[in-house]
């Protein structure tokens, strides 16, 4: 059976795949959103050790985060994650926080 649809696209008999929208747009792959999920894990550890070691051992929390990830087999989105993260924090270390508290 096939349905006509909007702009003479047909419906039906695998016209359209569960992984395209009717517009034709491709729905990201579940593989994708955990790999992005697994990023943000890693960047949001990354970050609570920084604060928690008050950013004194940069290469300890970059290396353990590394470590964590390759642990959970995926040390290479482990390492981009945590070095963006600790390359972000230790060139932001030390700068004021608000305009008021720049000296004058």
């Amino acid at each position: 059976m096939r349905i006509e649809g909007i702009r003479g696209r047909k419906f039906g008999d695998g016209a359209l795949t569960p992984a395209t929208h009717s517009s034709g747009v491709r729905a990201p792959s579940p593989n994708s959103l955990v790999m992005v999920f697994n990023f943000l894990a890693y960047a949001s550890l990354t970050l609570l050790l920084w604060i928690a070691t008050r950013g004194r051992r940069p290469v300890a929390v970059t290396g353990g985060v590394i470590a964590l990830g390759a642990c959970a087999l995926d040390p290479a989105l482990a390492a981009v994650a945590a070095l963006l993260t600790a390359g972000t924090l230790f060139f932001l270390q030390g700068k004021p926080r608000c305009a008021e508290s720049s000296p004058r």
